[in-house]
């Protein structure tokens, strides 16, 4: 008989993980899953149109929102564009949305704290305001709120000042902004097309977003709890 097999004992833990190797693993994935999602975005453009041909695409409509989600999923949609939504009225076939435009706030940095166990790091993130047109935005809006709603469905929306004071009123069936196959909201774009709204009293108004630059250090200090005290 040949020698005995060697069993080792096998342990488990513990096994600490720091909350910087925590960070650093986390940020691994995060790399991973974009190459993943990048990757199939890329597979898709490149093979769309021949999928398309051979009838491999099912155009998918999303589901029937209940109002407290539609309001919901609208108000984001809004805050993304840069307007504050203000109310909205659904009956069978027909959306009305109230919205006001946002104002332009102060390029500044704003400040960003990262509390560790035995340290913090302080960073700063530029925040600026981009003047945007609202019936670009508004378009886009459409454009976006469309898989949320019934296909057949009119909407009018209806811009104020905070204050309440009529800026335009716009409104379309949306069947017809499906059926323009929008792929931009860029002001040439949306110029072309601008004809197919019922009503369009929006003129050359704006509103304005917020944009976020990437956080940058600016510091290592004591922890944020060490710091609170220090200051009281």
């Amino acid at each position: 008989m040949g020698p005995k097999s060697i069993q080792t004992k096998k342990t488990w833990g513990p096994e600490i993980w720091t909350l910087e190797k925590l960070i650093e693993l986390n940020a691994q994935l995060w790399v991973n899953a974009l190459g993943i999602t990048c990757s199939l975005v890329l597979y898709d453009v490149n093979n769309r149109r021949s999928a398309t041909a051979r009838g491999w695409i099912t155009p998918q409509q999303g589901p029937q929102l209940r109002r407290e989600e539609l309001n919901d999923t609208i108000n984001n949609i809004a805050d993304n564009l840069g307007f504050y939504m203000k109310g909205l009225t659904q009956s069978d076939n027909r959306i009305s949305i109230t919205l006001s435009p946002k104002p332009r706030g102060i390029d500044q940095d704003s400040k960003l704290y990262m509390g560790y166990e035995d340290h913090s790091r302080f960073y700063k993130v530029r925040m600026w305001y981009e003047e945007k047109r609202m019936i670009d935005q508004l378009t886009r809006m459409l454009v976006t709120l469309a898989p949320y709603v019934k296909a057949e469905s009119e909407v009018l929306i209806n811009v104020v000042s905070l204050e309440g004071a009529s800026l335009g009123v716009l409104s379309v069936d949306l069947p017809v902004i499906l059926d323009l196959n929008l792929t931009d909201t860029d002001p040439d774009t949306v110029d072309s097309i601008r004809s197919v709204y019922k009503t369009d009293t929006i003129g050359e108004t704006v509103t304005y977003i917020e944009k976020r630059g990437v956080p940058r250090l600016a510091g290592i200090g004591p922890t944020i709890s060490k710091l609170e005290k220090k200051e009281a």
